[in-house]
C-alpha cells in the first residue's frame, strides 16, 4: 500500500463518522497534527478529531484516580534517577554482577531502559528468573533491581506508565472512535490498555504504508537532485545556496538531518547569519544559549580544579557578568586584567587571596594622599577585588569542601551560578534555566540529594542530564519558517522542497544492536512481548521509509564525501544509490555511476553545479578559483575590497624593501604626530626602566609607552612551581630588608659601624617570611613548597656570607624618589631637569657623608660586565639613581653633605654567587648620563622609534608577532648614509658604552 492510499484510508476512518468524537492515537502530537493537515489538504475536513499519544490519553483518563489514591506519576526521566539511586546502593552493598563496574551515566541508562522495557512488557520481578540470563550473577542483579524498583514505587506512592494498567482495567470502555496505526510494535501493556479501553467495533486501524524504497514502485517526489560536499558546513551552505537559487519559500522547505549532532550547529549558525527563520523539531541543545554555556563554564571550572581560565573566557565572551549589585560600574575588562595577572587561578585555597588583595589595596588607598594621581586607580582596583571576593565567596559557599558531592547538590549550585551571573539574551536562556530546574526536580524527587559520588562522576551525570535538555523545540512546522527535522521524525510535512543532508553510509544506517542488559536470547527465554534487536531494527526502518513516502515536490539528497576533521573519505548510504536507481531508471547502476552523475563536489564557496553566490565570499571565490581548482592571483582585487589589508600590505612592503625610512619603520612624522605630542605633554616622568626600554628597542617603547599597547599578564599554572621569578625576587627582597633593618639597628645601638649579624635571626626571619608567602600564595603541593623553601634558604646563606665581608652600614631601605605622589625633579648637568619616580632598594653609608646604593638582582650577573657602564643605554638605573639619591638626601635634610660615590648591581643568590657589578659615580659619568638622557628625549620628541639594533632582544619581546623580522631587515637601513642624520639621536643613545 502506498503512502497516498494510507492517507486515504485514514480519511476514511475519520470522515465516515463526521459527527462522532474521534481520538487519533499517534507516536507524537507533531506527527498527528501533520497527518491531519495532510488529510485536510488532500481529501477533506477532519471534524471532531482529537490527537493523543498513548501516554497522554491514559494519563488524562487516570488523573482523578491517581489523585484519589495520592499517587504521583513519574516519567522516564525520573525513572532514570531512581534506577541510578538503586544501582549506587546495590554497588555499595557488594552486588556480585556490579563488582568492578563504575556506575556511569551510560550504565544507568541501559539499566533504566531495561527496567522500563520489562515493565512495559507487563513483567514483574517474579516473572524474571536468574536462569533466563547468560549468567546467574546478572540474572540475580536484574531481578533484585526490578524488585527494589517495584518496592520503591510502592513505598513512595509513585507510578510509572506500566503501573497505570490496574487502574485502566477498572475504567469503563470509551464511546469515542479510536483511530490508530499498526500496533505490532507496541509493548504488551500499551496493547492491553488499548483493548481494555476500546470497544472492538469502535477501533479503526490504519495500515502502515509501503516505504518509498520498498517493492516495485516509482519515487513519490516530482524531482530529485544529488549533491556531495566537502564537509557538513559546505553541505549546509549548499542547501541554502540552492534554496536561494530556486527561490524556495521558507515555509515550503524541510531539511532532514541524517546526523543531528553534526548538522544542527551549522544550520543554526548559517540561518542566523542570513536571517532565515528556522524551526527545529528536536529543538536546540542548551549549549547554544548563554545559560548552557554558563553551565559548561561552571562544570569546567570545577573539573579543572578551579582553573580561573574558565571564568576569564566566559567574561571575555560575554557569557557571564560579575557584579555585586546593579549599581556596580565596573566593566568586565578591568576584572579580566586583574584575574589574568593575579595568579590565583588554580586550587580552591588560592581564591582566598581575593579577600587579601581587596584588603591590601584598600589599606594602600587609606595611606595615600588625596592628591596622588594613582589614588583613583588604586580605589578601582580595591573595588574590583572586593567584588571578586564576594563573587568567589558565593561560588564556593554551597559546595562541600570534600572530593565527594551529590549530583543534586551540584546541580542546585550550578543553577544558582547560571541564574545569578549568566547574561540571559532571549527566551532560549529562560527555557534552558527552566529545563535545569525541572531536571533538579526529577533528581530530588528520586531522593538523589542523598546519593554522594566523586566530584568527577557527579559532573559526568550532570553533563549527561544537561545534554538531554533542549530549547526552541517546535515539533510542528510553522508558517514563514524552514522546518528542520531528523530521520526519526522527518518527511511528513509534505512541503514542496525537501533537503536530506548527511546521507552517508555511517549516519543513515540503522544498526541492529542487542541491548546489553537484555540480550536477544535472554528476551526469548523471558518471553512476553520483548522485541529482539532485529525486529526493532525492521520496525524502525519500515517507519522511516513509510514517512519518507509522504514526501512530494522537489527532493535534494546530499552527503559529505570528505570528512575534514578526520581527513578521510566518506561513502554514500546504500539508500542514496537506490534513490538514484529509481530516478535514473538504471536498476543496475553502481556507486561510480552515482558519483559521476553528481559531478563537482560542493565546497564552502560553492560549485559550478549551483552557480549562485550566497554571500560576498562566494562572489569573490567564484572569480578567484580557476576551473582547474587553482587559485588565481587576486591580490589587487582583494586589497581593493579590504582597505585594512591594503594598509598592512603597504606597511610590510615599506619595511621589507628599499633603504628609505618611513612611518612603518618607526619614523613618525611630527607634523602629524598627535600621539607623540599628547605623550610628551602628559608624560609625568621618565623612569630608569623606561629609559632602558627605549635604548633597548625604541619601537617596543613606542608600542608600549606611546600607543599604550601592553601584553596581557596571564599566569599559567605549573604544578612543579610555587613562586614565579617576580614573586621569588620579592620574597628574597623582603627577607634581606627585614634582616638588615634588624641587624643594622642592633649594630647602631651598640655603636658599631657595621650591622650586628646573627645567623639565627636570619633563619627566623626567613621562616616567618616563607610562612607569610605560603598563606598569601598557596603552593601546589607540600613537596614543591619544601623544595623551593630549601632553595631560598640556600640563597640566604649566600647573602649572609656576602654581608659578613661588607664594611658598610645599611641606612635606608626602599628609599622613595618621590613625595606625595609627585616625582623627584632630578637635576642633571647642562640645566637638564628630569622627573624621576621609583625606589632605591638599599643605601649604605661607607664613610661619613659617603654612600653606596644597591639594586638587588636575582638573575645572572653575566650581562652586567665591569667594563660596561651604560651598555648602550640599557643600563642607566644605577647612574640615574645615584644622582637622584644624592640630591634627595641633600634636599630632604637627611644629609646635606651627602655624596653617592658608588653603586652596585648586587646578586645575593646561589645563581649570582653574591657577585656585584660596580658602577662608580663620577662627574664624568654624570655628564655622560645627562648627554644620554638628552639624546633619548630628543629622539622621542622627533618621533624616532626604529626597531632594536640587536635582534636577540626580539626573542623575548611581547611584540615579536607584530614585528616579525623587522629588526633584521632594518639593519641595512640603519647603516645607510642617507639615514644617518634622521637616526643620529638613537645612534648617540646606543653609543654610550
Amino acid at each position: 500500500m502506498t503512502a497516498g492510499l494510507q492517507l486515504e484510508q485514514l480519511y476514511g476512518c475519520i470522515g465516515s463518522n463526521p459527527l462522532q468524537r474521534k481520538i487519533l492515537l499517534v507516536q507524537s502530537h507533531a506527527e498527528g497534527h501533520m497527518l491531519i493537515e495532510r488529510v485536510v489538504r488532500d481529501y477533506g475536513a477532519a471534524l471532531h478529531t482529537d490527537i493523543r499519544t498513548m501516554t497522554s490519553w491514559v494519563l488524562q483518563l487516570t488523573e482523578l484516580t491517581l489523585a484519589q489514591h495520592r499517587i504521583r506519576y513519574i516519567g522516564r526521566e525520573e525513572v532514570y534517577w531512581i534506577v541510578h539511586k538503586l544501582l549506587v546502593q546495590a554497588n555499595a552493598a557488594g552486588d556480585a554482577y556490579l563488582r568492578g563496574i563504575n556506575i556511569t551515566p551510560g550504565v544507568v541508562r541501559v539499566f533504566a531502559d531495561g527496567i522500563a522495557e520489562l515493565r512495559d512488557a507487563g513483567l514483574q520481578a517474579r516473572d524474571v528468573w536468574p536462569s533466563h540470563f547468560e549468567s546467574k550473577a546478572k540474572g540475580d542483579c536484574v531481578q533484585r533491581l526490578l524488585d527494589r524498583y517495584e518496592q520503591y514505587l510502592i513505598v513512595h506512592r509513585l507510578s510509572d506508565f506500566a503501573g497505570l494498567l490496574p487502574y485502566v482495567r477498572k475504567l469503563p470502555k470509551r464511546q469515542e472512535w479510536i483511530v490508530t496505526g499498526p500496533t505490532d510494535g507496541w509493548p504488551a501493556v500499551h496493547r492491553e490498555m488499548l483493548e481494555s479501553l476500546t470497544e472492538a467495533d469502535r477501533l479503526c486501524r490504519v495500515d502502515r504504508a509501503i516505504g518509498w524504497l520498498e517493492g516495485d514502485q516509482s519515487l513519490p517526489m516530482a524531482s530529485v537532485a544529488f549533491r556531495h560536499a566537502a564537509g557538513p558546513l559546505a553541505e549546509v551552505r549548499g542547501v541554502f545556496r540552492t534554496m536561494a537559487q530556486k527561490q524556495a519559500a521558507w515555509d515550503q522547505t524541510e531539511i532532514i538531518l541524517s546526523d543531528v549532532e553534526a548538522f544542527t550547529g551549522a544550520i543554526y549558525s548559517i540561518s542566523r547569519l542570513y536571517g532565515v527563520k528556522c524551526t527545529f523539531s528536536g529543538g536546540l541543545p542548551i549549549s547554544f544559549c548563554n545559560i548552557g554555556k554558563a553551565a559548561e563554564t561552571y562544570l569546567g571550572f570545577l573539573e579543572s580544579n578551579y582553573n580561573v581560565d574558565f571564568i576569564v573566557k566566559a567574561l571575555k565572551r560575554r557569557i557571564i557578568s560579575i557584579g555585586v549589585d546593579d549599581a556596580s560600574d565596573i566593566s568586565s575588562a578591568p576584572i579580566i586584567r586583574q584575574l589574568e595577572g593575579a595568579g590565583i587561578g588554580w586550587g580552591r585555597d588560592r581564591y582566598q587571596l581575593a579577600a587579601k588583595f581587596a584588603k591590601g589595596y584598600a589599606d594602600r588607598c587609606s595611606e595615600m594622599d588625596e592628591a596622588d594621581d594613582s589614588l583613583e586607580s588604586m580605589k578601582k582596583t580595591a573595588a574590583i577585588w572586593g567584588q571578586l571576593d564576594v563573587f568567589f565567596g558565593k561560588l564556593f559557599k554551597g559546595l562541600p569542601d570534600t572530593p565527594h558531592v551529590a549530583p543534586a547538590v551540584l546541580l542546585k549550585e550550578l543553577i544558582a551560578f547560571a541564574d545569578s551571573y549568566a547574561i540571559a539574551r532571549n527566551g532560549d536562556d529562560r527555557e534552558a534555566l527552566g529545563g535545569m530546574k525541572q531536571l533538579l526536580t526529577f533528581m530530588q524527587g528520586a531522593g538523589d540529594q542523598q546519593t554522594v559520588l566523586t566530584l568527577q562522576l557527579a559532573i559526568s551525570f550532570i553533563r549527561d542530564g544537561l545534554g538531554g535538555l533542549r530549547t526552541s523545540v517546535t515539533s510542528i512546522h510553522e508558517p514563514g519558517a524552514v522546518h528542520v527535522t531528523s530521520l526519526s521524525d522527518g518527511g511528513q510535512s509534505g512541503r514542496k522542497h525537501t533537503f536530506i543532508v548527511g546521507m552517508t553510509e555511517k549516519s543513515w544506517a540503522i544498526k541492529s544492536r542487542q541491548h546489553p542488559i537484555l540480550l536477544d536470547l535472554e528476551r526469548e527465554r523471558i518471553g512476553g512481548s520483548l522485541m529482539t534487536s532485529d525486529l526493532r531494527t525492521k520496525l524502525k526502518l519500515s517507519d522511516r521509509n513509510s514517512r519518507f513516502g509522504f514526501m512530494k515536490g522537489n527532493c535534494y539528497c546530499s552527503y559529505s564525501s570528505y570528512d575534514i576533521t578526520g581527513n578521510t573519505e566518506q561513502y554514500p548510504a546504500f539508500e542514496l544509490l537506490q534513490i538514484y536507481r529509481l530516478f535514473s531508471g538504471e536498476r543496475e547502476a553502481d556507486y561510480d555511476s552515482l558519483h559521476q552523475f553528481m559531478g563537482e563536489m560542493d565546497r564552502y564557496f560553492g560549485s559550478s553545479a549551483v552557480p549562485y553566490s550566497l554571500d560576498g565570499i562566494d562572489a569573490m571565490l567564484t572569480h578567484l578559483i580557476a576551473p582547474n581548482g587553482q587559485l588565481r592571483d587576486g591580490d589587487e582585487a582583494l586589497l581593493r575590497l579590504y582597505p585594512n589589508l591594503a594598509d598592512g600590505a603597504h606597511a610590510n612592503a615599506a619595511r621589507q624593501t628599499g633603504l628609505s625610512l618611513s612611518a612603518y619603520d618607526g619614523m613618525i612624522n611630527i607634523a602629524g604626530g598627535e600621539a607623540i605630542a599628547a605623550y610628551n605633554e602628559a608624560r609625568p616622568h621618565l623612569s630608569a626602566s623606561r629609559l632602558e626600554l627605549f635604548a633597548r628597542c625604541p619601537l617596543q617603547y613606542f608600542y608600549q609607552e606611546v600607543l599604550g599597547i601592553r601584553a596581557s599578564q596571564v599566569f599559567e599554572f605549573d604544578r612543579s612551581q610555587w613562586l614565579d621569578a617576580m614573586q621569588r625576587g620579592s620574597l628574597l627582597h623582603a627577607i634581606y630588608d627585614r634582616y638588615l633593618q634588624a641587624a643594622s639597628s642592633g649594630g647602631l645601638a651598640e655603636g658599631m659601624s657595621t650591622p650586628k649579624h646573627d645567623r639565627l635571626l636570619l633563619a627566623r626571619i626567613t621562616d616567618e617570611t616563607l610562612h607569610e608567602y605560603a598563606e598569601l600564595i598557596p603552593a601546589p603541593s607540600t613537596s614543591v613548597y619544601n623544595k623551593e623553601c630549601e632553595s631560598i634558604r640556600q640563597d640566604t646563606e649566600i647573602f649572609y656570607a656576602s654581608e659578613l665581608e661588607r664594611s658598610s652600614m645599611p641606612i635606608w631601605f626602599e628609599l622613595p624618589l618621590h613625595e606625595n605622589g609627585e616625582p623627584l625633579q632630578v637635576e642633571l648637568s647642562d640645566g637638564l631637569r628630569m622627573p624621576v619616580k621609583g625606589f632605591i632598594d638599599r643605601v649604605d653609608q661607607i664613610a661619613p657623608h659617603q654612600y653606596k646604593i644597591y639594586d638587588y638582582k636575582t638573575g645572572s650577573p653575566k650581562k652586567y660586565k665591569e667594563d660596561v657602564y651604560f651598555a648602550g643605554g640599557t643600563q642607566v638605573q644605577l647612574a640615574l639613581y645615584g644622582v637622584a639619591a644624592q640630591q634627595l638626601l641633600r634636599q630632604s635634610g637627611l644629609d646635606k653633605d651627602a655624596v653617592v660615590v658608588t653603586s652596585s648591581y648586587y646578586f645575593p643568590t646561589v645563581k649570582g654567587l653574591g657577585e656585584e657589578a660596580i658602577r662608580e659615580q663620577t662627574d664624568n659619568r654624570r655628564e655622560e648620563l645627562s648627554a644620554l638622557v638628552s639624546s633619548v628625549i630628543e629622539a622621542i620628541s622627533q618621533g624616532v622609534f626604529p626597531p632594536t639594533a640587536n635582534p636577540e632582544h626580539c626573542k623575548w619581546c611581547d611584540y615579536r608577532e607584530v614585528c616579525g623580522n623587522h629588526a633584521v631587515v632594518f639593519k641595512d637601513k640603519r647603516l645607510h648614509e642617507a639615514n644617518e642624520e634622521r637616526l643620529r639621536s638613537i645612534t648617540e643613545v646606543n653609543g654610550h658604552a
